[in-house]
């Protein structure tokens, strides 16, 4: 008896490797298809252009909080066990961005609500891309149009679950 069931797990073992093969290889398919590194890329640039404003308005509005030359002296300390090579280059852009964080802070916001934006409608726009379906695929079974009708309750076929 145990022999048949190590036969058997062995079986259900093989069949999910060959699935999961199977799965894989569709998978780097159409991402290949879909030029998925190079939508990831664009989304990566456009959150980095979202991400610079985003700090230069947490960082001006520290300042409320913290005195400038603490500020100053804690990002330093940071910066030089991060990278302590460019850390003087970088606190001194800081440095003029405090000397100037009145402008910054209106202007900074502006940049990063823009910015950010356009982020969002990049990576939505990529997931439309990588994840679309065919139009076969979306048209739904009979028995999903009976158990999830298109009415009130449920605006649109993508509702459903099926």
């Amino acid at each position: 008896m145990p022999e048949g069931r190590s036969s058997a797990a062995l079986a259900a073992a093989s069949l999910l490797l060959r699935r999961l093969g199977s799965f894989l290889l569709r998978v780097l398919r159409h991402l290949g298809k879909n030029k998925a590194l190079l939508l990831a890329g664009g989304v990566a640039y456009n959150a980095l252009l979202s991400i610079v404003p985003m700090l230069a308005v947490v960082l001006v509005a520290l300042t409320h909080v913290w005195d400038v030359e603490q500020l100053t002296e804690i990002i330093s300390h940071e910066l030089n066990l991060l990278i302590p090579n460019q850390a003087d280059v970088i606190i001194g852009e800081v440095v003029n961005l405090l000397d100037n964080r009145d402008l910054v802070g209106g202007i900074g916001l502006g940049v990063m609500l823009f910015f950010s934006t356009w982020a969002f409608k990049m990576l939505e726009g990529a997931l439309a891309v990588i994840f679309a379906r065919s139009r076969a695929r979306r048209q739904r079974s009979s028995g999903c149009r009976r158990c999830c009708p298109t009415s009130s309750s449920s605006p649109s076929p993508a509702a459903c679950w099926c």
